[in-house]
């Protein structure tokens, strides 16, 4: 929704902040083949395809991918200044679900942006877990108490890691879907900025977005292929469980850790 602003420009799932360089991302890209199912960083492919040519056509990902090869002593920080600088005056958004599970990779991303916002989006933990279950299943079967431990952590990790950025702004994903209109000026009002009518409605509309919709064959998805093959905004609140207990004992988990119990109830849904 953010990328559909005219002040912004949103880039795919660029993954830069996992690695200090990119020769490093690219060898964990290979570790990572089997979650992603492309041969390298793909949010990053496209990126820089649409960029040089205009599109994300097959060979403008050919392009991409040698350029990232060419470029292995690269800190992943120039990558970011490189694209920065390439749709200045706009502002950079972009989100990479992989980075939260470290908290030196948070930290990178937070200098990579040298002042940047903070969006912390948060999501209810047993649709959380289901959909963790759902994407981790491409790289082997995961098991739902694990995904809890996970989901708990990188919150923490992210509660940790953002403590001294300028602007943070976290938010329930269920309370952005019910009613964006009323939930997102408050995000522009921390930066200062007044959230017009034509702006609102363009936000409305991330199927418009030049990177939604499934890639060519050499880089189709990135982490939320969910979202690729059905890009249009759904307004409403979401469904879910009445309680956290309830919602987790169907998934197997019947008594929840407290660590996960206490990040639950931070973020309001306990």
């Amino acid at each position: 929704m953010l990328s559909q602003h005219p002040a912004f420009f949103g880039f795919p799932e660029l993954n830069l902040a996992a690695a200090e360089t990119v020769g490093e991302l690219l060898v964990l890209w290979t570790r990572l083949r089997s979650l992603f199912r492309t041969e390298f960083p793909s949010g990053l492919g496209r990126a820089l395809a649409q960029l040089e040519f205009g599109e994300q056509s097959s060979a403008g990902l050919l392009w991409a991918r040698e350029w990232m090869g060419s470029r292995k002593d690269w800190a992943t920080a120039d990558v970011w200044d490189f694209l920065a600088a390439a749709v200045h005056p706009r502002g950079v958004v972009e989100k990479s679900p992989l980075v939260v599970f470290q908290r030196e990779r948070i930290a990178r991303a937070i200098r990579h942006g040298r002042g940047a916002a903070v969006i912390h989006l948060a999501r209810h933990p047993a649709t959380a877990v289901r959909s963790m279950q759902r994407t981790y299943r491409k790289g082997g079967a995961v098991g739902a108490r694990e995904c809890l431990e996970a989901w708990a952590m990188a919150h923490r990790n992210i509660f940790e890691e953002t403590r001294g950025a300028e602007v943070v702004w976290r938010v329930r994903g269920e309370d952005l879907l019910e009613d964006p209109r009323a939930v997102w000026p408050g995000f522009f009002r921390l930066l200062g900025m007044e959230l017009s009518g034509e702006a609102m409605e363009a936000m409305m509309h991330p199927e418009r977005w030049v990177f939604a919709g499934v890639g060519p064959a050499e880089a189709p998805y990135d982490n939320d292929d969910h979202f690729l093959k059905e890009p249009t905004l759904r307004v409403g609140r979401p469904r879910v469980p009445d309680s956290v207990d309830e919602g987790l004992a169907v998934l197997g988990i019947e008594e929840v850790p407290e660590a996960a119990r206490a990040v639950a109830e931070v973020l309001g849904y306990v």
